[in-house]
């Protein structure tokens, strides 16, 4: 059975400090602050690409399961809306670097007419 739980409120209301108690559980930590309880948990402070952060979580929860001799029944990504911003941020990151190379591309042939003449 499986159950998909989101835990939303105000700031330093609590949230995280719910997760000490998990049992059998890996804690992906993406709010950029040390998670102090003794819960498995990784810290991912950044991503290039969905692949890398998909790469990492299989990789952890590998690790896991070498370690307890089980996987992870739950796994709590910590907080959302900071891996929301992680992954707006990845992207936007990535489409600023294609959007110059486009722009130098586009500006090739007046570049090269220029070469030409010279």
């Amino acid at each position: 059975m499986s159950a998909k739980l989101l835990i939303a409120a105000e700031a330093n209301a609590g949230k995280t400090t719910l997760t000490q108690t998990l049992t059998k559980a890996l804690v992906i930590s993406c709010d950029g602050k040390k998670y102090s309880f003794p819960v498995p948990n990784v810290p991912v402070p950044s991503f290039d690409s969905a692949k890398e952060l998909v790469d990492l979580i299989i990789e952890k929860i590998e690790a896991y399961n070498e370690r307890f001799g089980e996987y992870p029944e739950t796994i709590v990504f910590d907080s959302v809306s900071k891996f929301l911003i992680l992954c707006i941020t990845t992207v936007m990151r990535n489409i600023q670097g294609l959007l110059f190379i486009a722009n130098w591309i586009m500006k090739l042939p007046s570049l090269i007419i220029s070469l030409k003449i010279l």
